[in-house]
């Protein structure tokens, strides 16, 4: 079968690879032939087959031309005067199956003599060009080599075929061929059973002969011998009769994978002075001189060493010099393949790395670059990205980058390596390469924006003084508009990590002058989702090429951002202080509501502002406050930024000056937040900690009125403790009792003092913190200021002793709600040294029953009775106590045992206090005796009785 039209079979619709070093020829399927001739080529196309000569295995194979070559079956030689040549070919199977036979390619003055299918030299390499071909042509397992299993040596098939097919699958498929008997031999010495099925004689020379009987067969030696060689006989020609049903069983129809490359092998003259295929896929037909072929294959594995001059310049030595002479002459011949085999030349020889501006090798470069071929100039390109970048390199990336309808990913890949150069010394090629990126940027069908400008960052992080130039040369507002959206959700996304997408932000996009732009930018901005540890940039790019743009009408800015990072503003002059006190209502409204994707970055104290300059902190403040009403969005915001002092601050004056939302969120979230509000209310006007704390009780304690004790706040004291105090309490998310502000006075005189203070504030709040003390209200306090105020002598004396009158008063007030029976019981137990006298009592006392008493409370006579004249009763000066004035009159009760007591004694009085926690009353004394005894009133109401 052939490669025409006319011959039965598929054929191969033509791509050619170049394959890593190797390059690989894909050659794309032939349209029509413009005489209108039907394509000899359409099956080829139809089948989705595609085919390559490597020209790697053609330069490095030490056998391509040889005299001999075998298999497990077969030896094949050249006719005299003749030797073998073997093709390399690539062939990867399509969507449908496809025939090779001897015309698919075709060799003046060479005779096709078969197929060799072993993978003979398969090279070990990993193919990087393949592999990015493979993904363009989306083969799942093209360009990998096939890992063979060592065939048992008995059935090992045989691999020389005159032709064979290719499956839909994935296979190779061939039969047992007859090769021409003046080229081929079958394998004498081998065991292979393929060798017996191709020739009968053979296997009939290899059955054993019976043994010969002997002459006299009385001789007993002679026939035991003879009987043993029968049994052997036997034994071999059973094993005889198996290998003969073997061989004829055998099939002669083989499959496989398909192996790394095919060898077309052809008897070919031994001085014919060039290769010539006539007939073949295309780009064939192509023709190479054997002296240039043998000087590539002769030179190819020289790595080309180049030497310095004199004056340090890089000079390639006299003999590669020649070798880029004769690349030149190959690269200028005008077929493709010629190119092709120039381009591999130079990958394997590792040459590009010694190009020089101007110098021979750029132009050779610059040739395959420039010309039609796509494979040529992605080996060419392939090897620029990955050699260390010169100024030679660079320009030539250039031009790849630059080229219209070059690879995406070459492209960006190229950018990336050309600002891998350090051109800081050196500000027009700085400018070169921008301008280069500012044509990629805009070309709506080059690489993505990301892919392009993800190098700039790289370069600007590991030159910074190079980020001023790409900040202001890089051309971004200008973008067409699809182009322009992908690259500003790219600077959104990248802008919290990378000070150069920050920069961008800053002054391309919220700093430009076009409002629509700005308003875009904040969109994206506050849309944006933060911590991207989802797919990031990259897939929502891919996404939107895959599905195509929204339809029109829809949201420029629709894709959505998902932030590396929030974004730093690290300097006063940031766009975003202009776009929060914009005039434009819509778009301030979203500058607010962007501000939580933001930071204020800790700043060193060089960069930090000082003196009367505003911080970044008075800006957010001054441009919130100057919103009516204050933008709520102002205090998530502060209450996530690092510097703990400039935030508490900050939040302190929105709970001041600002509008009743934004105050009441502020507020909130300063309590329990953990922040140094000690040191904050102490930076405070008197006045304004008074504020702060009278808000507190209102919006975090809910208390309108706010407790008179605020007002305490409102002392002149550089270090105010208490003012300390609260700030810690509020910070811990503990909002004071009233009763617990008394306790951080140094003492209770100090608070005395400050009830005759000028400040009518001040003295309010002392009066509420002496009388919440004792469980007091507000109430209470402003009379008992009242009394104070209008006391004729307002002595410290007489303020005291107007004090323990108010102690009296507020105790029997608390005591009328406690009106009742009670259970009277005395306690006594002998001491013990060492023990605790309460355990001593609760567990080893012997009790005393006294009777039922009723306790009633005179608050405006300020006293309290048990129900006896007998017992003098009075109010104590702690909350919840009374005091049994004479310990004698307990004598009175009918009880044998108390009356014999010496309580006559004892003589201070005994004061009941009472436990909140269960109701009842106890006081403790010590009898003369030294016993100990403890007076206890226990509710009836509380289980007395």
């Amino acid at each position: 079968m052939g490669c025409r039209k006319d011959r039965p079979g598929n054929r191969i619709g033509l791509t050619v690879l170049t394959a890593g070093l190797a390059a690989l020829i894909w050659c794309a399927g032939a349209s029509a032939a413009d005489d209108g001739k039907a394509d000899p080529w359409a099956e080829f196309k139809d089948s989705g087959i595609k085919f390559s000569i490597d020209f790697g295995a053609l330069m490095k194979n030490k056998e391509l031309l040889t005299k001999e070559l075998q298999d497990k079956v077969w030896i094949l030689k050249p006719s005299s005067g003749k030797q073998l040549l073997q093709l390399p070919i690539i062939l990867i199977p399509g969507k449908k199956p496809y025939a090779v036979d001897g015309g698919f390619i075709k060799i003046v003055g060479a005779r096709f003599l078969c197929y060799r299918l072993d993978d003979y030299e398969a090279r070990d390499e990993k193919n990087e060009l393949w592999e990015q071909n493979k993904r363009d042509w989306a083969q799942v397992n093209a360009g990998t080599k096939v890992e063979y299993k060592e065939e048992d040596e008995l059935f090992a098939t045989p691999r020389l075929a005159k032709s064979f097919e290719l499956t839909a699958n994935g296979k190779i498929k061939w039969t047992m061929d007859r090769l021409p008997p003046n080229n081929a031999e079958i394998q004498e010495s081998t065991k292979n059973l393929y060798t017996f099925r191709l020739d009968a004689q053979k296997l009939q020379k290899s059955r054993p002969e019976p043994p010969k009987q002997p002459a006299n067969r009385g001789d007993r030696d002679a026939m035991t011998q003879f009987q043993t060689e029968m049994m052997e006989y036997r034994h071999l020609n059973s094993q005889w009769l198996e290998t003969s049903k073997t061989v004829r069983e055998l099939s002669a129809n083989f499959e496989d994978a398909v192996p790394t490359r095919v060898w077309a092998v052809y008897e070919f003259p031994l001085f014919k002075d060039s290769v010539e295929i006539t007939e073949g896929p295309p780009p064939l037909p192509w023709s190479i001189s054997t002296e240039m072929l043998d000087f590539l294959r002769e030179t190819v594995e020289q790595q080309v060493k180049a030497e310095k001059s004199l004056t340090g310049q890089v000079m390639l030595p006299p003999a590669d010099q020649l070798r880029v002479t004769r690349l030149g002459e190959l690269a200028q011949n005008p077929h493709v393949l010629n190119r092709r085999l120039a381009a591999t030349y130079i990958a394997d020889t590792d040459m590009v790395q010694y190009a020089e501006m101007g110098g021979p090798l750029f132009f050779v470069l610059q040739g395959l670059l420039d010309g039609d071929d796509d494979m040529s100039r992605n080996l060419i390109t392939m090897q620029l990205t990955r050699t260390m970048p010169t100024r030679a390199t660079a320009e030539l990336l250039k031009r790849v980058a630059l080229r219209a309808g070059s690879n995406a990913a070459q492209a960006a890949k190229a950018i990336n390596t050309i600002f891998e150069i350090d051109l800081s010394g050196d500000p027009a090629q700085v400018q070169d390469r921008i301008a280069t990126v500012n044509q990629l940027l805009g070309d709506e069908h080059g690489a993505p924006p990301e892919q392009i400008l993800t190098p700039l960052m790289k370069s600007a992080a590991q030159q910074p003084q190079m980020q001023m130039m790409l900040v202001k040369s890089v051309q971004l507002q200008s973008l067409p508009g699809s182009r322009l959206t992908a690259v500003l959700v790219y600077t959104v996304e990248n802008a919290g990590v990378e000070p150069l997408a920050s920069a961008w932000l800053d002054q391309q996009f919220l700093g430009s002058g076009n409002r629509d732009l700005v308003r875009q930018t904040l969109d994206v901005i506050s849309n944006a989702s933060t911590g991207a540890q989802d797919l990031g940039p990259a897939f929502d790019w891919a996404v939107g090429h895959l599905f195509g743009p929204p339809p029109k009408g829809a949201d420029n800015a629709a894709r959505h951002a998902r932030l590396r990072g929030l974004i730093p503003i690290d300097s006063t002059q940031h766009s975003m202080f202009r776009a929060l006190q914009h005039g434009d209502a819509a778009l301030n409204r979203l500058a607010w509501r962007a501000l939580s994707r933001f930071t204020l970055p800790q700043m060193d104290p060089a960069s930090a502002a000082t003196g009367t300059q505003k911080d970044r902190y008075q800006l957010i403040l001054d441009a919130a406050l100057d919103q009516i009403p204050t933008p709520g969005e102002v205090v998530p915001f502060l209450k996530a930024q690092p510097d703990a002092m400039r935030a508490a601050q900050t939040l302190t004056q929105i709970v001041l000056r600002g509008s009743r939302g934004a105050s009441s969120a502020a507020m909130r979230s300063l309590v329990g937040s953990g922040m140094p509000l000690d040191q904050v209310l102490n930076q405070l006007s008197p006045s304004e900690r008074q504020a702060m704390a009278m808000l507190a009780y209102q919006i975090a304690g809910r208390m309108d009125p706010p407790p008179l004790v605020a007002n305490t706040l409102r002392r002149r004291e550089d270090d105010n403790p208490v003012a300390a105090w609260f700030g810690k309490q509020l910070a811990s998310g503990i909002l004071p009792n009233p009763a617990a502000w008394a306790a951080q006075f140094r003492n209770e005189d100090e608070l005395l003092d400050l009830l005759v203070s000028s400040d009518p504030g001040l003295s309010s709040g002392a009066a509420g913190a002496l009388v919440c003390s004792l469980g007091g209200s507000d109430w209470l306090a402003m009379q008992f200021l009242k009394e104070v105020q209008l006391l004729p002598d307002q002595t410290k004396a007489t303020i005291k002793k107007a004090w323990e009158s108010q102690q009296k008063s507020i105790s029997a007030l608390q005591l009328q709600t406690l009106q009742g029976a009670y259970r009277l019981t005395l306690r006594v137990a002998e001491a013990q040294e060492g023990a605790d006298a309460a355990k001593v009592l609760a567990t080893g006392a012997n009790e005393l029953p006294l009777g039922i008493v009723q306790m009633t409370v005179d608050p405006k006579a300020r006293t309290v009775s048990l129900g006896s004249q007998a017992i003098k009763t009075s109010l104590a000066s702690k909350p919840q106590s009374i005091q049994i004035d004479q310990p004698a009159d307990l004598k009175s009760f009918p009880n044998e045992e108390v009356g014999k007591m010496p309580l006559e004694q004892v003589t201070e009085p005994i004061v009941l206090q009472r436990d909140v926690s269960d109701g009842i009353w106890r006081g403790r004394f010590k009898l003369p005796t030294g016993a100990l005894a403890e007076l206890v009133m226990n509710p009836i109401a509380h289980g007395g009785s």
